[in-house]
């Protein structure tokens, strides 16, 4: 049983530091890299496209996440239990990215494609705006998701250095 735990709690680390580390590598590399090499439209596709990429990588993640913790659970060993602080952040984060997987995102994508499509400027800037808009709440969400995964990363470490 001692080492399941042991590589259920590996699983998680590696789990987290694709969560956390993806977007860290997507907001400080790979966009000022996009945007300082091409054009906002074909910037703005291909950085929908590299989150798109994130995103199923963090629901990746996440069915670890709860695999893994769903193991250490069953494994009854006490002083590693899961703990409900890291159930309830595991929890919110599915919740988070599920809505912007599901939802905030190929809206999203939807509206970032007709601001790109516009002809009229009138038109445009309504598209504009509306894009924005989405894209200010997922930016939002995905830094608090990414502030969660830290938050569950120090619950982790320490519980283990008790």
């Amino acid at each position: 049983m001692g080492k399941l735990v042991v590589t259920c709690e590996c699983l998680e680390l590696l789990a987290l530091a694709v969560w956390i580390g993806g977007l860290i590598v997507l907001i400080a590399a790979v966009i000022p890299a996009v945007f300082n090499s091409m054009g906002m439209e074909v910037g703005g596709r291909m950085l929908t496209r590299s989150f798109h990429g994130y995103d199923r990588l963090v629901l990746i993640s996440g069915a670890l996440l709860i695999l893994s913790m769903l193991a250490r659970f069953w494994t009854s060993v006490p002083e590693r239990s899961v703990g409900k602080d890291e159930v309830s952040v595991v929890l919110v984060m599915i919740v988070l990215v599920a809505g912007l997987v599901l939802y905030l995102n190929p809206e999203t994508a939807r509206l970032q494609d007709l601001a790109f499509s516009a002809k009229d400027p009138g038109v445009k800037r309504i598209a504009y705006d509306s894009f924005f808009t989405y894209h200010w709440m997922a930016r939002a969400l995905y830094l608090t998701n990414m502030a969660l995964g830290i938050l569950l990363l120090c619950l982790k470490v320490r519980k283990w250095a008790r």
